[in-house]
């Protein structure tokens, strides 16, 4: 996906033989002649970068603030890594103060998709939501557009998979909708002169990166059905679209997606025919790990573990991977535990450690995935109990021995607190079993004087015992007002019933008899156990998973998983 990102800032990849590439033929050239002679020839590095420079020099001269961040933008993408961002940053210093519609939006965005290739996405969202700010002050909806899709690339890693699949799905949609002619012709340098169809060129690029970013969060969201038949429609678009850059692509994503479905040889496959085009190590390294994977569980483990050794000599080289791509390691661990070579364990688990701290700092992503398999505790101890193997064959320092014990003195207060922890989710739950087999009466408060007729407040309270019984609360449209409607009387009066007879307002007392019912459900319902919390939570009446599990936890003092899992150990 990175590397589609950088693909929409060179439109035109035409190879010039004719045009001569002397000094004094350059100097000859218009300032757009050359800026059009730099897209035709930005795959010969060593041409385009005698373009730019013309460019940025002749700017220098005549001491024109946008022209010379012109040049040092054509520069910024020639170059990798630091390179790159210094010449971003250029962009950045000699613009920060100007209004203009590209700069210095294109300096912050530059460096950020450098700092994104190499996984830096924390620094690559902050020059993300500056350029934002720029984009959107400055009125350049190009640019504003790619900034929210590169925005979504971050938020698919590190943040919530089904926000980002919501938020790929949107993207789609406006790309479809949005008039890239006026949309290009607003965003565009004056002098700048559109061609012939390349607003249809822009957009049906932006619809393919658009379908593959949909193929990924469905990826990420376990919904692999979905990203299968999604990667079906980007490869056949991508053909469409006489885009064979992607086309190649769309067929290495299919064979990830083919992985997940389990159809190991049509993964192996179209991963093999998508690997000949690959050029981004990152890429390569990504179809080698599922290349692997496909072949170790197709049980041919000599090939599986080839292409996963060739997956890490990639890694070794660029020192970045993808949250997605860490089984690699996994997997390489386990086959050399297998062949009991302890050295080789600690080089795996060292590289899982390293890859966790980082992930950490990317908003603990890493968390609902390599912890759910490999939780850190076990790795660390792990860890010590192999480097005390090895102290003991190679007789290592009194020193690096204290050390070891210490760290599993660490070790044994972590786990204390973990158990310690487990026994007081035991304990409440246990307690919340008790609590179901006792029956639930009505919450009178008598204690608390209220200005409204007795009359009224019983007609409320049967009102209440019938919507209770009837489970209207399960809906996801009631609302005090809505309610209030049809007990035939005002929101007010509710209100004040239930804060005097429940001690708790509507919204608690809706959420608590919506975790009640949830509870009951799953105590009784082993169908019901079997959805997913997003299911119930829909079930059950609430919008979203975050406000259910808040009010289950609010109540329980337990996640709905855990309670779940712990039911389904308790009955079976």
């Amino acid at each position: 996906m990175r590397y589609f990102l950088f693909l929409l800032f060179f439109l035109l990849t035409i190879t010039l033989n004719a045009q001569g590439f002397s000094k004094e033929a350059l100097q000859k050239l218009e300032d757009e002649e050359l800026l059009d002679l730099f897209n035709k020839v930005n795959k010969d590095s060593i041409k385009a970068e005698k373009v730019a420079r013309t460019y940025l020099n002749r700017a220098r001269k005549e001491g024109d603030t946008i022209k010379m961040a012109r040049g040092y933008d054509r520069l910024a993408r020639l170059f990798k890594f630091n390179k790159s961002i210094q010449f971003s940053d250029s962009i950045i210093i000699l613009t920060k103060n100007k209004k203009h519609i590209t700069y210095p939006t294109m300096g912050y965005l530059l460096k950020a998709l450098e700092l994104m290739d190499m996984y830096d996405d924390k620094n690559a969202l902050s020059n993300l939501l500056i350029a934002n700010q720029y984009s959107k002050t400055n009125k350049n909806p190009f640019l504003t557009l790619f900034i929210e899709l590169c925005i979504i690339d971050i938020k698919e890693l590190w943040g919530d998979p089904g926000e980002s699949l919501k938020l790929s799905k949107a993207y789609y949609e406006i790309i479809k909708n949005t008039d890239f002619k006026k949309l290009l012709k607003k965003s565009s340098r004056k002098n700048y002169k559109i061609k012939t169809n390349e607003h249809i060129e822009i957009k049906n690029k932006n619809l393919l990166i658009a379908l593959d970013r949909i193929t990924t969060s469905y990826l990420y969201a376990k919904k692999y059905d979905s990203a299968f038949s999604t990667a079906l429609i980007y490869q056949k678009k991508s053909l469409l679209f006489n885009n064979i850059k992607l086309y190649h692509s769309s067929i290495s994503r299919l064979g990830e997606a083919y992985y997940y479905i389990k159809n190991y040889k049509n993964a192996i496959d179209s991963l093999l025919k998508g690997l000949k085009f690959r050029q981004r190590p990152s890429s390569i390294l990504n179809d080698y790990q599922y290349i692997g994977l496909s072949y170790l569980y197709s049980d041919n483990k000599n090939k599986g573990v080839k292409y996963l050794k060739k997956a890490d000599s990639i890694y070794n080289e660029i020192k970045t991977i993808k949250p997605s791509q860490t089984n690699l390691f996994k997997e390489l661990y386990n086959y050399y535990k297998e062949t009991d070579s302890t050295e080789k364990q600690i080089e795996y688990l060292n590289k899982l450690l390293i890859v966790d701290s980082i992930f950490k700092r990317n908003y603990l992503y890493i968390g609902s995935t390599i912890k759910r398999e490999y939780e850190i505790p076990k790795l660390l101890k792990e860890k010590e109990e192999l480097i005390a193997s090895l102290q003991n064959k190679n007789k290592q320092s009194k020193a690096y021995i204290w050390w070891s014990f210490g760290l599993l003195g660490v070790m044994g207060l972590l786990m204390t607190y973990y158990v310690k922890k487990q026994q007081a989710y035991k304990k409440r739950f246990e307690t919340l079993m008790l609590q179901q087999s006792s029956t639930t009466v009505l919450s009178l408060n008598t204690t608390k004087e209220n200005e409204i007729s007795s009359t009224i407040i019983d007609d409320i309270l049967e009102r209440l015992v019938r919507f209770e019984e009837q489970k209207r609360y399960l809906s996801q449209s009631v609302s005090l007002h809505n309610t209030a409607k049809q007990f035939k009387t005002n929101s007010s009066y509710l209100s004040k019933v239930i804060n005097l007879k429940k001690d708790k307002n509507f919204s608690q007392y809706i959420n608590d008899l919506r975790i009640e019912f949830t509870i009951e459900e799953l105590s009784k319902n082993s169908k019901f156990r079997k959805y997913t919390i997003k299911a119930i939570s829909e079930e059950v009446g609430f919008k979203n998973v975050q406000s259910f599990s808040k009010a289950f936890y609010k109540m329980t003092g337990l996640q709905p998983s855990y309670f779940i899992r712990k039911l389904n150990k308790k009955i079976s």
